[in-house]
């Protein structure tokens, strides 16, 4: 849901026709959608409205909020949806959270700087002079009219698309392990590579990776208690100069008296 404004009185005069102004800097039905790189806040969208009163309509916005939730308590009437009066122009919900949405900072989304410049063209927003026109900046980020249930989503597959790729090219990777390098090694890429080629588990294992043995070594440890366990790991390999090379993780449970022959009478079996 976009959104809507429902005129609750006529506009300032001589400012029906600015409106267009909002019309003339929308995105076309079949434009695609490129998910923003950095949502706008409210508080800087103000600044892109000549004249506008700053610290009053960031009032308005918060205090029509706070009214209307203050009157649901105890009025048994919470499914009452959200409406506020802007100027006369009668805000809905969803308008309200696309020009007003607190996540931390409060934003703005394209659909709502669209919502915001209609309601300052049409002399509803607090200002001290008269309306102008806006600046570029905000009609260039109002242009697309995208909705943030529509930027979240795109970049949600835009972050998909990018991990499928990083995924992909990685198993391309690993499946030529003759073309890493040992001055690439680490235990991460090492690690991952043994898991590509099905050898992992407790126990010894062995890989040519760029032209050198590397070994693998997992052993396990237990707890004390014997309920719980993790394992080390080791990576060891000779580099091509002959200088001995080793990348390891060590386990939780390593130094503890369960994995010390000399200690570890008396425990639970």
């Amino acid at each position: 849901m976009n959104g809507s404004i429902s005129h609750a009185r006529q506009p300032a005069s001589g400012y029906t026709d600015a409106i267009a102004v909002v019309g003339h800097y929308a995105a076309a039905p079949d434009s695609p959608k490129i998910p923003m790189v950095k949502l706008m806040r409210f508080s800087e969208a103000l600044t892109h409205l000549p004249n506008v009163h700053a610290t009053k309509t960031r009032k308005l916005f918060r205090d029509g909020f706070n009214d209307w939730a203050n009157s649901l308590i105890g009025a048994g009437c919470q499914d009452r949806p959200l409406e506020l009066d802007i100027g006369g122009a009668l805000i809905d919900d969803a308008a309200y959270n696309e020009m007003y949405r607190k996540d931390g900072a409060i934003e703005t989304s394209p659909r709502g700087a669209q919502f915001l410049i209609e309601l300052y063209l049409e002399g509803r927003l607090p200002t001290k002079g008269e309306p102008m026109q806006p600046s570029e900046a905000l009609l260039s980020y109002a242009r697309t009219g995208e909705t943030f249930a529509e930027i979240f989503e795109a970049r949600r597959l835009v972050q998909n698309a990018s991990r499928q790729a990083d995924e992909e090219a990685k198993k391309a990777r690993y499946a030529t392990p003759e073309e890493i390098s040992p001055s690439e090694f680490t235990y991460r890429l090492l690690n991952e590579l043994f898991f590509h080629h099905k050898k992992k588990g407790y126990g010894v294992f062995s890989m040519v990776v760029g032209g050198v043995e590397v070994i693998k070594t997992v052993s396990r440890y237990c707890s004390n208690s014997g309920k719980n366990s993790d394992a080390s790991v080791t990576f060891s390999w000779m580099d091509p100069d002959g200088t001995p090379r080793k990348l390891d993780k060590t386990s939780m449970f390593e130094g503890n008296r369960r994995n010390d022959e000399a200690r570890n009478w008396g425990l639970p079996e």
